[in-house]
């Protein structure tokens, strides 16, 4: 072997020494939780996040809030209902939130403050686990707690307005009416179970207003 070669053979052995020492520093000095891939650090599928409550805890949190959630009566006895927001954030989703429950035979208008059927409040709610919570017909208040990011609150809404329209908690896990939040939408689910309990009323009040009116004419016939 002659010189140059033997010169080149030692400069590549202290190239791979050097390589092998960088390694182990990086190793070491790098924290593991960063040791990780490019593919695992690329973002994942946008989802809303919620702090992860037992189901145990929330079902405690949402018994102490059904004392307000006396149902006296399962719909409004009109379709034309009024709403507002009291007080809080106007952010710019809520007239679509409350647009998601627009079902024949109801139709919606935004009022001033405190003057609708259904009034909007945002509050300060001492359980840490209740996001939010409704009256059911005809009370017509709609409670947000007041420590919710946007997104939350435009989920939260349409569940809490779905129990003010007089829906109750539904097991699907697809409807927003699910009584754990999952950021569902209003979907077509939803929507024809708020139609069929508003039909099933009307319907009663047109059958009752029936045998009223023939009742009445028969008394007046034999009068």
């Amino acid at each position: 072997m002659s010189q140059t070669e033997m010169k080149q053979e030692i400069i590549e052995e202290v190239k791979q020494e050097e390589i092998i020492t960088l390694e182990k520093e990086i190793k070491q000095d790098t924290p593991k939780e960063k040791l990780i891939t490019i593919e695992e650090d690329a973002p994942k599928e946008k989802k809303i996040t919620v702090e992860v409550t037992p189901k145990e805890e929330i079902k405690t949190a949402e018994e102490e809030m059904e004392p307000k959630r006396i149902n006296s009566n399962p719909t409004w006895n009109k379709n034309y209902l009024t709403w507002s927001l009291v007080n809080g954030t106007n952010y710019s989703f809520l007239d679509d939130v409350i647009e998601m429950w627009n079902i024949e035979p109801l139709e919606f208008a935004r009022v001033d403050p405190g003057k609708g059927d259904i009034n909007i409040y945002f509050k300060t709610i001492t359980s840490e686990h209740v996001m939010g919570y409704a009256h059911y017909p005809e009370e017509g208040k709609v409670f947000i707690n007041d420590k919710l990011k946007p997104n939350q609150v435009f989920y939260v809404l349409q569940h809490e307005f779905g129990h003010a329209l007089g829906l109750t908690h539904d097991p699907n896990q697809n409807s927003t009416m699910f009584p754990y939040f999952l950021g569902k939408n209003v979907s077509e689910y939803d929507r024809q179970r708020l139609q069929k309990l508003y039909k099933c009323h009307f319907d009663s009040v047109a059958l009752i207003n029936y045998y009223t009116y023939f009742k009445f004419l028969d008394l007046f016939i034999k009068g």
